[in-house]
């Protein structure tokens, strides 16, 4: 399997499928018709833990619908509910964990996120899938009960580790063939090329400058494919989450990630000094067009297709700094996938956190999932035509904060 920086999306969706995800037969409340929808409500940072169904605004396409049941959940567990006798029905508590670790190096703190999972989070019915950049690791609640939590966290902490050293040794040696690259065509043959820290210097030709702007960008494409974004496999996967009932959560680890460019001091001298080269000058300008990425995606799509999939999208984003390469400069290239999972998270109704603490991230993520109410009702519309309903909650006469997912499509 060729690697990178994670599990790309094709593969991920063969590992889903292998794990039988999709084939989890999804189990409808007993009342058909009936639309779950897990709610969060905040005052500052406080839970709010004593609202009813009548302290509930509910809105599908704009038209108000009846609140026929309503169940307080904390880890898992119904700890207050309420529900009209004619629902007939009790929610499916059992909670299925999905971990997406898109990195490409080890923070030690993930150990601290590993061991909080199964030591704090997860409870008997539970089950776990973390997903590394090789392969799925896959636990049912009867795999979690034949070892203590604290061998199953040291196991994948263990597992996790070799797998983010293993799978992103591609995308690793394409990051250092460019900083070698950046460096050699920043200044060849002027004593600015020495690092002071080594000594070392990297010289270039005038007459194989050329053939090096070529072999750099034909690198950074390299290191694009690795991580390259497809809105098609997003949908995908969201399509394969949507199996299978109980509550699903996904946490999803990714590291702010930097390209090695060449600078535009430099690029600029570059062409000063080729005025009588056209094939340079031209390679250089391919070069300014280059480092302007232009991706384009149909993130509403990829929204409703996750707000439809019931699961709670907590995105934890690992803020590390680039580390100082002599002659190097490093872009960050994060942005459009920063923009497409915080998209994710706001559909979903889950969080995200932005910090260099992976560890401390999952534990307030995990923390803020593990409570939250949820909301039943049967649509006044009954049409199966196929469209997407779009689900508005508020808190009557007041000014909570309250987050839920986006809508559903009526099948």
């Amino acid at each position: 399997m060729k690697s990178g920086v994670a599990v790309r999306w094709s593969v991920l969706l063969i590992l889903l499928w292998s794990f039988g995800f999709a084939s989890q037969a999804q189990t409808p409340p007993a009342k058909s018709g009936l639309i779950e929808v897990p709610v969060r409500v905040y005052g500052g940072n406080q839970f709010v833990e004593i609202l009813r169904s009548e302290d509930f605004e509910l809105l599908e396409d704009g038209r108000p619908q009846k609140v026929e049941a309503l169940y307080l959940l904390e880890k898992g567990q119904i700890v207050r509910e309420e529900a009209l006798p004619e629902t007939g029905f009790r929610p499916q508590t059992s909670r299925v964990f999905y971990l997406f670790f898109q990195m490409t190096e080890y923070f030690p703190k993930i150990e601290e996120a590993i061991e909080y999972l199964f030591k704090d989070v997860l409870r008997p019915g539970d089950s776990v899938t973390l997903i590394t950049p090789l392969k799925p690791y896959s636990l049912s609640p009867q795999a979690l009960t034949l070892k203590t939590k604290e061998s199953l966290a040291k196991e994948m902490n263990s597992l996790l580790r070799k797998d983010i050293q293993k799978g992103a040794g591609e995308y690793r040696a394409l990051l250092n063939e460019l900083k070698r690259l950046v460096r050699t065509i920043a200044g060849p043959g002027v004593s600015r090329d020495q690092d002071p820290a080594t000594g070392d210097a990297d010289t270039l030709s005038a007459g194989s400058l050329e053939m090096m702007l070529t072999h750099y960008k034909e690198n950074v494409q390299k290191l694009e494919s690795l991580r390259l974004v497809e809105p098609k496999k997003f949908v995908s996967v969201a399509e394969l989450l949507r199996g299978g009932g109980g509550q699903k959560f996904v946490f999803f680890f990714y590291q702010r990630e930097f390209r090695p460019e060449i600078s535009s001091n430099v690029l600029d001298k570059l062409m000063m000094e080729n005025q009588d080269r056209d094939d340079i000058r031209a390679a250089l300008s391919d070069l300014f067009q280059f480092y302007n990425r232009d991706i384009s995606f149909d993130l509403s799509k990829v929204s409703q297709a996750f707000a439809d999939c019931g699961a709670n999208f907590n995105f934890i984003f690992i803020d590390n700094q680039a580390k100082y390469q002599f002659g190097v400069k490093m872009r960050e290239q994060s942005e459009d996938v920063f923009r497409i999972f915080n998209q994710i998270v706001r559909v979903t109704g889950g969080a995200m956190d932005n910090s260099p603490n992976p560890g401390a991230g999952f534990k307030k993520m995990a923390d803020n999932a593990g409570k939250y109410y949820l909301l039943y009702y049967t649509p006044s519309n009954p049409q199966k035509d196929g469209s997407f309903r779009t689900i508005s909650v508020r808190v009557k006469d007041k000014d909570y904060s309250v987050s839920h997912r986006l809508g559903y499509f009526a099948k």
